[in-house]
């Protein structure tokens, strides 16, 4: 099983964006091989300081999901603008 890390992030409105933990510029998300190194990845951004962006209420929210899960899907199809998730 493979794992990936979604974040939520807060913006005064009220609205939230559903994205995936991306790994380089053009937005591909990071894949894990272990859940424990998802966990320990999603501590390093869990830790530390946080600034916050244009208008963003909070801190955002992560969360460690297996790939290819509904909550992994769910997050794909807002992070690729709307493209759905086909696997591999």
């Amino acid at each position: 099983m493979k794992y990936a890390i979604t974040v939520v992030r807060f913006f005064y409105g009220p609205e939230t964006k559903l994205t995936l933990v991306s790994g380089d510029s053009e937005g591909h998300y990071l894949e894990f091989a272990s859940k424990a190194d998802a966990k320990d990845w999603q501590s390093r951004l869990e830790g530390g300081s946080y600034y916050l962006g244009h208008n963003e209420s909070g801190c955002p929210s992560y969360k460690t999901v297996q790939v290819g899960s509904r909550a992994f899907c769910r997050a794909f199809r807002h992070s690729s603008g709307g493209l759905e998730w086909r696997g591999l």
